[in-house]
């Protein structure tokens, strides 16, 4: 919804030109750690993942192409002769890309599978591939050494999760450090800056690049971590770091464009930290998450639909802005609508499940009651009166008598 709404028609990027709310160091960066963390959990292969992404791409260049022609523009010219080929590509862009940086996450697990000679002659070949990029100018020197460590990294993470190695959670704990301290130094020390004549791929790539590389790296390794204090400390803490996230979200493009006061370069980086915390404790998949409204799959295909198609809706409505805007909101309310809608529909004995499954103070004290009351009446019969009896005469249970109760 941030994306399809700053895209829109005479909105100006407004939200990422403001920072409103930060929405610079996450809206992006979880799009792209998530993308990452659903392939690395895919069972999947490869090439079903780069079909399925193909024919998502063919369907948004359609619509884009379609958009394109009711404002008025040649298709034609614009591929033929680059004349506002970006325009046409756009948001599918993002898609091209993904299934590039798939193919090089497949590799590093085909990496992390051969034996230490085999493993070690992979890492010299990232650093060689981003080595020739950084001889044409693609990469500034520190980008392209990181980028082919994160990769050598993610291959190390990938064979220690693999091969049950000895202290295993220590290990990936100091992957998932270097990969964070490689990422925040070298942009302290060096700033960012996207318009860089001489490498066009400084910011915003490296900081896609990364997102991708720490998501996929949670996907594949959460399993094999202790993550109870983790969550603790998300779940006490986290109200704390919405004051750096505040602080520092200056209106400007600070995705981009780093800050120039390094104080406030180093908040930026905290408040990257921050979101990128939020965003592992909401993607812990052990947790038994039920979908309590039953909006889920609905709102995937219309999330789906929409980032496919709000091109096209741009070209619809681009002179009467407000309904492109009208459309979006109104489809969002009718699409969840229609979820709990058919949530409601489920039957009785669905519903009183999904009830006790929830949490809902009503059902676990009825449920509460009946077995306390089936309890006493088989304690009675048995002679267990007398246990009862002092605690009804007691006024309240003490935590002893509760787990007499319980038991």
């Amino acid at each position: 919804m941030c994306i399809v709404v700053d895209h829109g028609p005479d909105s100006g990027w407004v939200y990422a030109k403001r920072n409103v709310f930060a929405v610079g160091l996450w809206v992006l960066y979880w799009v792209c750690a998530l993308s990452a963390m659903l392939f690395a959990r895919s069972r999947r292969h490869l090439c079903g993942t780069q079909l399925r992404l193909g024919a998502i791409l063919c369907i948004g260049l359609l619509c884009n192409a379609v958009g394109y022609m009711i404002q008025g523009k040649s298709v034609v010219k614009a591929i033929t002769k680059g004349d506002g080929l970006f325009n046409l590509i756009f948001q599918m862009f993002y898609v091209l890309l993904l299934m590039v940086i798939n193919t090089f996450g497949h590799v590093c697990k085909l990496g992390a599978g051969l034996d230490f000679q085999g493993r070690v002659l992979s890492g010299c070949a990232w650093f060689a591939f981003y080595g020739v990029q950084w001889y044409f100018g693609i990469w500034t020197a520190v980008d392209a050494f990181r980028s082919a460590l994160w990769w050598n990294l993610t291959m190390l993470l990938i064979w220690c999760v693999d091969n049950n190695v000895q202290a295993r959670p220590a290990r990936i704990c100091m992957i998932f450090l270097a990969t964070g301290v490689t990422f925040i130094v070298p942009n302290f020390l060096f700033n960012w800056d996207n318009d860089d004549p001489k490498f066009p791929f400084r910011a915003k790539a490296m900081h896609c690049l990364a997102a991708w590389i720490l998501g996929y790296m949670w996907g594949y390794a959460q399993s094999a971590l202790p993550l109870a204090g983790f969550m603790r400390l998300v779940d006490t803490y986290w109200p704390l770091y919405l004051t750096i996230v505040l602080v520092t979200a200056v209106p400007e493009r600070v995705d981009l464009f780093g800050p120039k006061d390094p104080l406030l370069r180093l908040g930026v980086l905290v408040a990257w930290v921050f979101f990128a915390a939020v965003f592992a404790r909401f993607t812990i998949l052990s947790e038994d998450r039920p979908d309590y409204l039953g909006a889920t799959t609905y709102m995937h295909y219309w999330t789906l639909f929409i980032y496919l198609s709000h091109q096209l809706q741009f070209g619809l409505f681009q002179s009467h802005p407000v309904l492109y805007y009208y459309t979006l909101w109104i489809s969002f309310f009718v699409v969840m609508g229609a979820g709990i809608w058919r949530k409601s529909r489920q039957a009785p004995a669905d519903l009183d499940f999904s009830e006790l499954q929830t949490g809902s103070r009503t059902g676990l004290e009825m449920k509460h009651l009946e077995r306390s009351d089936a309890h006493r009446a088989s304690m009675s019969t048995r002679g267990g009166a007398s246990s009862y009896s002092q605690i009804s005469e007691s006024g309240s249970p003490t935590s002893k008598e509760r787990e007499m109760l319980d038991v």
